[in-house]
This record gives C-alpha cells, structure tokens and sequence, in this order.
C-alpha cells in the first residue's frame, strides 16, 4: 500500500487491506454526492494503474 489516494479516502491495513472514505468527513462537505463520486474514480484510478504496473 501508499499508492496515493484522493484527499477523502485513505488505506486501511490493520485485519483486512483496503480503502476507507469515513462518511463523517464526507457529510460535511458542500457536494457530498459529487465528492463520493470524484473519490471513488480517483480510488479506481489508484488501483487500476497499480495493477496494470505489477501485470495484474
């Protein structure tokens, strides 16, 4: 893990690997909707590029 992230998401790796977007910063912002979408693209991104890199 450490690939960088979008500013909402973050690494979770302590019993199970994976991203978390903690709906109680998400909440607050102006466009909560639209910001979840922007972050989740950004974590497909993220990933998608990380495997292409390793041949997955």
């Amino acid at each position: 893990m450490g690939a960088p992230l979008p500013s909402l998401a973050r690494w979770h790796t302590q019993g199970w690997t994976g991203v978390v977007i903690d709906y109680d910063q998400l909440v607050t912002r102006d466009f909560p909707d639209a910001d979840l979408l922007d972050a989740l693209r950004g974590v497909f991104h993220t990933l998608v590029t990380g495997l292409a890199r390793r041949g997955g």
